[in-house]
């Protein structure tokens, strides 16, 4: 799962090869490449028809579950027919513990070198992922191809200090942050305009009348605040302009900012700094998605301390504190005068063109082979960091075998007769950890057209137990079953009395979860084009993102209940008489 930076951010601002390898097509190997790969287009399910022996029919009811709220309103559809609800139990015990951890046993294993993006090791878990799927009998999900490949821009900063004064040099990672390597690519010299907190509204405008085209604003974090209240929200609760960094940004973008140097408190910035992915982050290697980089560049952010920005305001012959109490009676920034200082940014980083792949296997409807049920987990973890490799067991190891055997007992159905009406994707995705790419490629770039998916079920993270189950393993967090969709969240409440049995625990699927969990897995990239999803989850627990993620730590007995669950779902939603309604207005910001 991804680690999400919003939330560090927040937190710093003190806001509440011996390989068995099938002939299949080879994906690229881990090399530069000079050329963008071309995008795959939207087309339809290949043309062959068939017809399912039994037409099952959705369920409906109410599942088990937690002491959280669960959601207010199910769909009221037909329960599934007590024939469809012994086929769904017969083909859901084919996925068993021992058959999951034969699997994750080699997924898992040091020798995919953790699978990072663009790498070796995922590259060998591609090509592992599309033999198993041949050999399960599914057909190539992409115009005869296993992979939709996608082209990304891989950039190393070996170094980067930046100057306020052109005095001292800053070094990255200990005396600024800058969460975004592309704001490092390029070395560049810059003007200041000091613009307060940044802020952009109405009542309180920071930004009026100032020029700041190709000028590096210098911010404030946070928002103003008088005897305990918050000037923007008139109470002692931040507005989203003190807690959400991107209404800043995207208000300085449209004035045409070179950059923005941000001032956290001494303490915030000492938090964010020394927090460990920031360190993990600092000395490793981003990922963009190529058609992205040039036209959607992040603004170079940098973070610092307000003391270090103290050394600028200087210049100005004023302080921090001195503009936090300006700034608390009126927006409008004074006589702040940085001319004497320029910005300047010296970088040595390399940046290559690479591919990465998702991988596509598929089985083809009947009679709604046009319609689709896309099945997603992503294969890809975060690689060898110090010389250990982190093998990613859990995240997202049990996701991708999950898939594996879903595919496989789908295809026993059909091996009997029993074939899907809609055509059911097998997609492990790559990219994940490093910003939902491969998920996003290709909700941009579908192989089979959003507006005629059904829906996005995603596994990721299902063989743990978190510390609020601790001794009472038969769970799974569910999220957003109901967030477009009332159909889709009764088709798997219903499925759960078929087969899985687990508690099903709604504690993250709302827009006040601090974890923000609702945006950090793939199924994201499908619900923001409006497509419905859920998304299977047992929770964060010790060994999350450690090189200690490790196979003997798994509980495959609930993966496979897990499993068993998404199966059941899956086959309800393929096989109902109408595509799933979107009847609901969603409530996560920006979520649709």
């Amino acid at each position: 799962m991804k680690f999400f930076s919003k939330f560090i951010l927040a937190s710093a601002m003190l806001l509440p090869v011996s390989l068995v390898w099938a002939q299949v097509p080879k994906p690229h190997d881990p090399r530069v490449i000079q050329n963008n790969t071309s995008s795959g287009s939207s087309s339809s399910a290949p043309s062959s028809s068939g017809m399912s022996k039994t037409n099952p029919n959705p369920s409906t009811g109410t599942g088990t579950f937690s002491t959280a709220t669960p959601p207010m309103s199910s769909a009221k559809i037909d329960e599934m027919s007590p024939d469809q609800a012994e086929l769904v139990k017969k083909y859901a015990s084919t996925i068993t513990a021992e058959d999951l951890e034969a699997l994750l046993t080699f997924i898992a294993s040091d020798e995919l070198e953790g699978r990072e993006t663009g790498t070796r090791g995922q590259k060998v878990a591609a090509r592992y992922l599309a033999s198993q799927f041949q050999k399960i009998g599914l057909k190539p999900g992409n115009k005869g191809s296993w992979y939709q490949e996608y082209g990304l821009i891989r950039l190393e900063v070996k170094s980067a200090v930046i100057s306020l004064t052109g005095k001292e040099q800053l070094a990255s990672g200990t005396d600024f942050i800058c969460m975004s390597k592309m704001g490092m690519a390029e070395s560049f010299d810059a003007d200041y305009v000091f613009a307060g907190y940044g802020i952009d509204t109405k009542e309180y405008d920071n930004l009026k009348g100032l020029d700041l085209k190709g000028k590096v604003a210098v911010v404030f974090s946070g928002e103003p605040q008088v005897g305990g209240k918050y000037v923007i929200s008139g109470t002692d609760q931040p507005s989203e302009w003190g807690e959400d960094m991107d209404l800043k940004m995207d208000a300085l973008g449209k004035k045409g900012v070179k950059a923005v140097l941000v001032a956290l408190t001494d303490d915030g910035f000492k938090k964010l700094a020394s927090n460990p992915w920031v360190k993990h982050s600092a000395g490793g290697k981003s990922l963009t998605l190529a058609y992205k980089a040039e036209k959607e560049a992040p603004i170079p952010t940098f973070y610092v301390s307000e003391s270090t920005v103290n050394g600028l305001l200087k210049k100005a012959k004023t302080s921090v504190e001195a503009q936090k109490k300006v700034l608390s009676v009126k927006a409008e920034i004074g006589n702040v005068d940085l001319s004497k200082a320029k910005f300047s940014l010296k970088s040595d980083a390399v940046k290559e063109e690479i591919v990465a792949e998702n991988v596509l296997g598929m089985i083809e409807g009947t009679d709604k082979k046009d319609e689709f049920v896309i099945i997603t987990a992503h294969y890809d973890h975060l690689g060898v960091r110090d010389g250990e490799i982190f093998n990613g067991a859990d995240d997202d190891g049990t996701g991708t075998v999950t898939i594996l055997e879903v595919a496989e007992a789908f295809m026993a159905a059909v091996k009997d007769g029993y074939k899907p009406r809609r055509t059911i994707l097998f997609m492990p995705v790559s990219g994940e950890e490093k910003g939902l790419l491969g998920s996003e490629y290709y909700s941009d770039h579908p192989v089979f057209p959003l507006n005629r998916t059904s829906c996005n079920l995603n596994i990721d993270m299902i063989g743990r137990v978190d510390e609020a189950h601790k001794g009472e393993p038969q769970y799974i967090y569910v999220i957003g079953s109901d967030k477009l969709s009332s159909e889709l969240h009764a088709c798997n409440e219903n499925a759960n009395k078929i087969v899985g049995n687990l508690e099903l625990d709604y504690t993250f699927n709302s827009p006040d979860d601090p974890n923000r969990f609702y945006y950090r897995s793939d199924h994201y990239n499908f619900a923001k084009h409006n497509v419905p999803v859920i998304f299977y989850f047992s929770g964060v627990h010790e060994d999350y993102h450690k090189s200690t993620d490790d196979i003997e730590k798994i509980l495959f007995p609930r993966a496979a209940r897990v499993a068993q669950l998404v199966f059941g779902t899956a086959w309800d939603v393929a096989n109902r008489p109408t595509k799933l309604v979107v009847d609901k207005k969603n409530d996560f910001p920006g979520g649709r």
